[in-house]
Order: structure tokens, then sequence, then C-alpha cells
């Protein structure tokens, strides 16, 4: 990894030896005499445009299968792996050119030379016709799938896992390869086995929960968790190892590839940005309040290609391959039923009183790293062999709950309705579940998908002097909507 750093290093202090390109390569003069008689053997250029600089820069950088732009950004290889360039490095660079000479031919004179004038906005378009000329748009969506180590490359090849020299052909992204070794022949350490049997002791799925997670934790490593359209999403109140089980993922991550965006930042062209140089994506939390629908966060977490965009800079596509896991002490209400689908409920009840915690599980889970990514990679064959993920029996239960409390209105009707011959005015029922759905965090509905909702129920209706339901609001639910609304929330307003 060294020599990486040492490569961009040199180019940043511009002392990188110069590897030019044969099609890019400007004429280089000799016996361009100065005053003092000498000979200065000096780079001219024909025109000093941005084109020509663009192409001059491009050629500079490397040789041919050195350095690419994809992303919109610009990656140098050097034995291991691509390390990135920003583009404030490569401005610098390009400000080098200014004072260097454009030959001015003359028919039948000798040739004049004018000094090259290079300003910060022209810079950046000699950066940007750079990367035109090395552009490769697919050149990390379509690397092998795997994970990288200190001493291996672990290659997804059809239904097992390859280990191999870790070489160029892999695209393997800097901040992406592990910094330690991939053991041969490890067993599954103990403080995360112990971690997992008491995070969900007595549970009748124990085993089922554990093979899980490790299953889905060696497709994360290697890249390939969002084929599985799988989220783990651990539920649960404090200090009952939701923490402990992030970090006990985390670790097998470099630090550089850890990011944490937050479900409903994923419609952000920006937090998508940063979450494409990430591996992993952990969040201690779920908004309290409804989850919105969203295209952009079913794409994410499905693995499918989405647009993002750095401040300042061209719109690029990315297709995820990092993986997610979520923690929530509570479950959010949603309307979006495939969203929904996308995670897996790993509840979490056994809390662990404070006098029984043990403060020294973090160093011994990080220290444990390289043993627990061999574990999980050595379970992800089962998961190939098979085909896919086996949920938990307890997730499959508890996702049919959420799913009904993430309906707000038919939750509503269930609390608070009765089917009955009689009828009530759709205004008065409305203006009951806008009550009910404030007081319990839901967004809020018109009117117009508000009798959508109804009518998808199956529930009767009539007109007569305006649209009238066949149901009655419940005495109770009577009773509470009025005392929120004198004595609790809306009498606050």
């Amino acid at each position: 990894m060294g020599n990486v750093l040492d490569y961009a290093d040199r180019f940043k202090a511009g002392t990188m030896p110069r590897h030019i390109l044969d099609d890019a390569v400007p004429d280089k003069l000799e016996g361009d005499r100065t005053g003092g008689g000498g000979t200065d053997v000096a780079q001219s250029f024909q025109r000093g445009d941005e084109a020509e600089l663009g192409a001059h820069l491009a050629a500079e950088l490397g040789p041919k299968g050195d350095v690419v732009c994809a992303e919109n950004r610009v990656w140098l290889f050097n034995g291991a792996s691509w390390a990135m360039l920003d583009d404030e490095d490569l401005t610098r660079r390009a400000l080098t050119y200014a004072g260097q000479r454009v030959r001015i031919a003359k028919p039948g004179a000798p040739d004049t030379f004018r000094r090259i004038r290079l300003s910060s906005t022209a810079a950046k378009g000699v950066v940007q016709i750079c990367k035109v000329h090395l552009h490769d748009p697919n050149f990390f969506a379509e690397a092998p799938a795997g994970a990288a180590f200190a001493n291996c490359f672990a290659r997804i090849d059809g239904k097992s896992v390859a280990v191999e020299p870790l070489t160029r052909a892999h695209r393997v992204k800097r901040e992406h390869a592990a910094p330690f070794n991939l053991p041969t022949n490890a067993g599954r350490p103990e403080s995360v086995d112990r971690l997992l049997a008491q995070a969900w002791a007595g549970c009748d799925d124990l085993d089922e929960r554990v093979r899980y997670f490790w299953e889905w934790l060696g497709a994360a490593i290697c890249g390939i968790a969002t084929r599985y359209k799988d989220t783990p999403l651990l539920v649960g109140p404090k200090d009952t190892g939701k923490s402990q089980i992030l970090h006990a993922i985390s670790v097998c991550f470099p630090a550089d590839s850890r990011k944490s965006v937050p479900l409903q930042a994923m419609s952000n062209e920006y937090q998508r940005a940063h979450l494409s140089d990430g591996r992993i994506n952990r969040v201690n939390e779920l908004p309290a309040r409804e989850l919105l629908d969203g295209e952009a966060p079913k794409a994410i977490l499905s693995g499918d290609p989405v647009v993002c965009r750095r401040p300042c800079e061209k719109p690029f596509e990315w297709t995820p391959r990092c993986a997610h896991v979520f923690a929530a002490n509570e479950l959010p209400p949603s309307r979006d039923a495939a969203l929904l689908d996308r995670f897996v409920l790993l509840a979490c009840a056994n809390a662990v009183p404070r006098e029984q915690q043990d403060r020294a599980l973090p160093d011994k889970i990080a220290a444990e790293a390289p043993q627990i990514v061999a574990a999980a990679v050595s379970a992800l064959t089962d998961l190939l062999l098979r085909g896919h993920l086996v949920r938990p029996q307890s997730a499959h239960a508890a996702a049919s709950d959420w799913k009904l409390n993430g309906d707000a209105v038919a939750t509503w009707a269930l609390e608070c309705l009765e089917v009955s011959d009689k009828s009530t005015p759709a205004m008065e029922l409305y203006e009951h579940f806008d009550e009910w759905r404030e007081r319990n965090g839901h967004t809020r509905m018109n009117t117009t998908n508000f009798g959508r909702r109804l009518g998808a129920l199956g529930l009767g209706h009539l007109h007569s002097n305006g649209k009238r339901w066949r149901v009655l609001i419940r005495p109770h639910a009577r009773r509470a909507g009025s005392a929120a609304w004198s004595g609790g929330q809306r009498a606050s307003e």
C-alpha cells in the first residue's frame, strides 16, 4: 500500500516521471538558444489550448492501463490497488503548464515561441479534457466480485470462493483493501458467537439467525450482498447488543470504506456520491416518523444503478455494491411495501444489565477482525451453493406486523372503526383519522388518497348528501380523539 501512496505523493509534488503516449506527444525541441548562449532542452506545444494540454496531462499521468477515469475521478494503479487523485491535485498539475512555450511556425523564417497563459478556470478545463481521454465509466462496476486483503484477493468464482494473488485485473480501490491478511483454517471467533447467542437467547430460530448473519456478512464483505436484496435491521431497546453487532460487522471493512448514510438521505444525489466510495453502510437509527416513499433507497438497497453527483461536478452513474445494515429501537411506519420487503427484521429483546456489560468487548471484537472475516467468507460458500439467503422464521412474522402497522389507514381502521348498516360522512372520518395519524407520527395524507385507501380495504360506501362510508367510529376512539384535542397535542397548538 505504501507504493500507491508514494506514487500519488510524487504526482502531487510534480516529480512523477513522464510517460508520454505516442499519440499525444508534443514536439520536444533542442537548441532553443538562451540569452547566455546555452542550450535549453524544453517542452513546447503546437497550440497550447485546453484540448492539447488535456491530452498531454492524460499522457503524463502514467502509461496506458495505469490510469483511468471512472465515477468522475482519476485513478492511478501501482502494484496493488487504485489510488484516487482528486480534482485539486489535477488542477495544480495543469497549472504547471502556465509559462511553457507554444511554437509559432513562420514559413521561410525560424520558429518563434510564446508563453502559455493559464487561468484557474482554464486549468479546470484542462482537467476535464484529461478525464475525457481517460474515460471508462464502467471500470469499477465491471470489476470481479470479491474482497481484497494484504495477502490475497478472495474472488467469487461461480458457486465457490477462489483465493488468489491481488492483481491489476481485480480493480480494487485503495480504500477498499483490508490492511490485514486473510487467515486460513480460522474457526468462529468466540467474542462474536457469544454476542449473537446473548442477543438472541431464547429465540426459537437462534440457529437460523446465526446462519443468516454469517452468510449475509460473507456476501457483504465480497460485495455481493445487494444481489440478494436483503438488508438486516436490528430492532430492540437499549443495551440489547444492537450496537455491538453493528461494530462486529464494521471491523470487517477498511476504515475508509465505512459509511453512515441514513435511509432518508439516499434520495440526495450528493449523499449517494459519498456512499459510492463505501463497502458497508451502517446506520444506528431509522427515523422515528414515517419512511417516505422513495425510488432511490430501494434501488440502492437492491444494487440497481443510480445517478450521483459531487458538489460542483458532473453527475455519474453508480452501480451499488455497498452493503447496508440498520438498527432501530422502534420500527417507523411506511406505506411503501416494496421498501419494507428489502429489510430482514432481527429482533434483539435481551437487555444486558449495566453491571454485566463487558466494556472491553469492542476491543476484543476489533482484535478478532481477521477471524471474523475468515469465518464469514467460509460461510459464504453455503450461500453460493444454495443461491439465496434463508430468512429466519421470526423475520417473516415481524415483517407482516410491520407492514400492517406501516399502513396508517388500515391500522387506524382496525383500531377505530366498526362495520355497520349505518354510515358516517367521509369528512368526519377523515378529520378523525387526521387527529389519530398526528398522535401516532404518520405523514399527513390528503382526502383523495385517504378515500382510495379506505376503498382498498373493501369498506362499503354510498352517496347521500355527500359521500358516506358504511362504518362507525368506535366510542373509545371518539373519546381518545376528544381527549387529545382538549388536553393533549391539539390543546398546545
